[in-house]
């Protein structure tokens, strides 16, 4: 007797139908979990088949990429051998396969002039702290009139006037400041990548905020590098020495955190848009970094809208003056409230 004689031989016949639809059952569940759960590749383009079996398809490999989202991108395309593939970003429930295209003359004709092509859902869920930046939104209104508010800070007049000597001061300060650290050090190694973050945090703040965010990283670092003692300062493990930092303005300190916080996103299991709501609103770290934020930009937004109320460009003297100035030009042709607290706005400035 086989094996199924036996088991249909103990199984009463009034129970065989249930256990038949019951299995039935169970391998339908299969399959619309597998078609639900598993990612769900665009038929004709090659991919990675062993990740089209696994839930989370290619995300772990590029969470754990060293190199990041661009060369990870182009070590799919090599390894496939191929100028055109898809890379499996999730669940099929959740997320759309992603194609990357390594043909950038050809991509760039295609998409380029074109009304039917926009930003792409998933890079604008790669910065979910960025808020409500335009580089974080599709072609809506809010994404004109948020580049509108900035275009006149690329014109070559506001450039040479203000971007220029910004840039020129700030490159003075960074040379001094690597000179006195260069005579402490004596000859050993010492990091840049603090004064580098300064350099750059200084010329914004010149170039959008002007006289009304005059503190300078720079300043700050060369004021404390003056009284350090180059006998009593420690050695790293690699014979560089060790420079205690600045104390910098806490808007600044909050900036360079937080810089590193947006690359580490990735480097967590959880999806970015769920990290970025426990940094922004829960995290005891970081939750009152973006309070004060909030509270920091907002407070130069009403300076500004003070100084430029009315029809004159006279008292235009910052990058935020030229946007608080455009808003309100655009509210007063449209015949609405400005949005100057709005959140579009604080997210741009």
């Amino acid at each position: 007797m086989s094996s199924f004689e036996k088991i249909k031989a103990t199984v009463p016949d009034h129970v065989l139908p249930t256990v038949f639809l019951a299995a039935l059952s169970l391998i339908g569940l299969y399959v619309l979990c597998q078609r639900l759960l598993l990612p769900n590749p665009i038929p004709g383009i090659p991919y990675n088949r062993a990740a089209a079996k696994k839930l989370w398809g290619d995300v772990p490999s590029l969470r754990t990429d060293p190199d990041g989202l661009a060369q990870w991108c182009s070590k799919q395309l090599a390894g496939l051998e191929t100028p055109i593939c898809q890379v499996l970003m999730g669940p099929a429930l959740m997320q759309k396969p992603m194609v990357l295209v390594a043909d950038v003359g050809d991509a760039r004709d295609h998409i380029m002039g074109r009304s039917d092509f926009d930003r792409s859902t998933y890079i604008i869920n790669r910065f979910p702290l960025f808020g409500d930046f335009h580089v974080n939104l599709k072609t809506t209104e809010d994404w004109k009139l948020a580049r509108q508010w900035s275009k006149d800070l690329l014109t070559p007049q506001y450039l040479n006037g203000v971007a220029t000597p910004a840039i020129e001061l700030a490159t003075q300060r960074l040379i001094e400041l690597w000179e006195g650290k260069s005579r402490l050090a004596n000859g050993r190694a010492f990091d840049m990548d603090r004064d580098v973050k300064g350099f750059n945090i200084d010329i914004i703040f010149a170039f959008y905020f002007g006289d009304d965010m005059a503190d300078s990283n720079l300043v700050r670092e060369i004021e404390n590098v003056k009284q350090l003692e180059g006998s009593k300062l420690a050695i790293g493990e690699n014979d560089e020495i060790i420079l205690p930092r600045a104390k910098l303005h806490d808007f600044c300190e909050g900036l360079i955190d937080i810089s590193h916080k947006v690359a580490s996103l990735y480097a967590t299991p959880w999806p970015p848009a769920l990290a970025a709501w426990w940094t922004r609103y829960i995290s005891p770290r970081f939750r009152k970094y973006f309070a004060d934020k909030e509270k920091f930009i907002r407070q130069l937004i009403s300076v500004a809208v003070q100084r430029t109320h009315g029809d004159s460009e006279a008292n235009i003297k910052t990058g935020l003056d030229h946007m608080v100035w455009r808003e309100q030009k655009a509210a007063d042709k449209t015949g609405r409230k400005p949005k100057y607290g709005k959140q579009v706005m604080a997210d741009e400035v």
